[in-house]
């Protein structure tokens, strides 16, 4: 497959100030073999990926496998962990308040907030599923800024591990500001580029994750577009994010000289070369060595888990 790659400057504020990290293939699906570059802006101190796929072939990185209908389904076990979590952010709106969740698959999380809290719950995804879960005139596919909802029409926003996802974040926080009405409140999880998990155990999904917050970051975007950050809370509750194996992976790959495949663990097409016994043997050890010192608890004492739930308000 040759791909069309677009190099970028800081995506968030267009500083080409930016500083090399390391590189890394889609060590999910192992779709190209093209190892990926990670900067940081030494401006806003946001993590990007450039050059990246254009928005027309970054499509490629999502197969059929991508959009399970049984992992995104209301009764798959993790999202009856994570949902109640979700929605706890919103448990004080009024039933009948109306929220938008912002890349939502098939519409099984606003079904969830309509079904347990009461709320007019609306989705909106960039492609919409073969199977919906939700009522399909509450829901909408394409661009935000696209659709015709009227300023201030909604009473609060989600997206939960969206928008690292998108070529033009600000785009969507301008939108959602401008949707929101006086008062309400942006909810949204992103990776933590300052965590374990994201800047030494590469476990960001690239080329499908493009954007890498900070909080700094965050609080650039927070001034530009009109927010005010009420909190920024790092977890792993939701969607995982522990940095244990990031004894594995930098042994793996900075002393080992592994391949991408022997660090992921996947035999894909055409296939990876297995590890050897004693490799194998060690990496296991340093796993539980993580699992021993680095539990989430203390992640999130330091400000060092994966994922960063933000909570950003319009200003009344």
């Amino acid at each position: 497959m040759k791909l069309k790659l677009e190099s970028i400057n800081c995506p968030l504020c267009r500083s080409s100030e930016n500083k090399y990290l390391y590189k890394k293939p889609d060590a999910r699906f192992f779709i190209s073999p093209i190892e990926f570059k990670v900067l940081k802006c030494e401006n806003c101190t946001v993590g990007f990926v450039s050059p990246r796929p254009t928005i027309e072939e970054i499509k490629y990185f999502y197969p059929d496998e991508y959009y399970n209908y049984e992992s995104r389904s209301i009764n798959n076990p993790n999202n009856r962990k994570r949902f109640p979590i979700q929605a706890s952010y919103f448990k004080d709106l009024h039933p009948g308040s109306k929220i938008l969740d912002v890349g939502c698959a098939n519409g099984s999380f606003s079904k969830y907030l309509s079904k347990n809290l009461g709320l007019d719950a609306y989705g909106m995804d960039l492609n919409k599923p073969e199977i919906l879960d939700h009522d399909p005139t509450k829901l909408k596919f394409g661009i935000i800024s696209d659709f015709d909802y009227q300023n201030e029409f909604f009473d609060a926003v989600s997206a939960w591990a969206v928008i690292n996802h998108l070529h033009e974040p600000m785009l969507y926080f301008s939108n959602v500001y401008r949707l929101l009405k006086s008062g309400g409140r942006f909810v949204f999880l992103v990776t933590n580029f300052n965590s374990l998990f994201s800047r030494y155990a590469y476990a960001e999904d690239i080329p499908r994750q493009m954007i890498f917050f900070t909080k700094k970051s965050l609080e650039f975007c927070a001034l530009q577009t009109g927010f005010t950050i009420q909190n920024i809370k790092c977890t792993n509750d939701i969607y995982g994010g522990q940095g244990y194996p990031v004894f594995r992976s930098q042994f793996l790959r900075n002393i080992c000289g592994s391949d991408w495949k022997q660090i992921a663990g996947r035999r894909r097409f055409p296939p990876g070369k297995p590890l050897s016994p004693i490799l194998k043997i060690i990496s296991k050890g340093l796993t539980g060595l993580g699992h021993l010192m680095i539990p989430p608890p203390i992640e999130a004492f330091l400000g060092i888990s994966g994922m960063m739930v933000v909570i950003m308000v319009k200003k009344k």
